[in-house]
């Protein structure tokens, strides 16, 4: 990497003199190798390369690999989507069907569609009144 060189102060009051003289600010950055300094201060950085068949292969090859672990390690994902009332109902509908179509059920789980039946009744209720003003303002909007 070059060496930048900076200015010592009485070059640098040479170069302020010098434009305040009139003499153009190209000119003296060229006299002084202000402009030269600054734009070739990171020729030899490396900033770009060529990869060999081998080297992209080898990557292709880690990131399937990757990807491959990562689908053996992934844990059983849970669903976070909301489930819309008629979703429930018409489950809640297959189940009945289901369990009429069984022998020997006992009343109770006939009791119990019937309490999930009623809650879900309840929810539509629920989602035909009105909201509050308060409620917009939980939404974040």
């Amino acid at each position: 990497m070059k060496k930048l060189t900076t200015l010592t102060y009485a070059d640098k009051l040479k170069a302020i003199e010098a434009v305040k003289n009139g003499l153009k600010r190209k000119v003296v950055a060229a006299q002084f190798g202000i402009h030269e300094n600054f734009v070739t201060c990171n020729d030899e950085v490396v900033i770009a390369g060529t990869l060999t068949e081998e080297e992209i292969l080898e990557s292709v090859n880690n990131c399937i690999e990757s990807d491959k672990d990562d689908d053996f390690n992934d844990e059983p994902q849970t669903s976070s989507t909301s489930v819309s009332i008629n979703e429930a109902k018409r489950a809640l509908t297959t189940v009945r069907s289901f369990i009429e179509q069984c022998s020997n059920i006992k009343d109770n789980v006939f009791s119990s569609l019937f309490v999930i039946e009623n809650q879900i009744d309840l929810e539509t209720v629920n989602c035909l009144k009105q909201k509050k003003i308060t409620f917009l303002s939980r939404l974040n909007l």
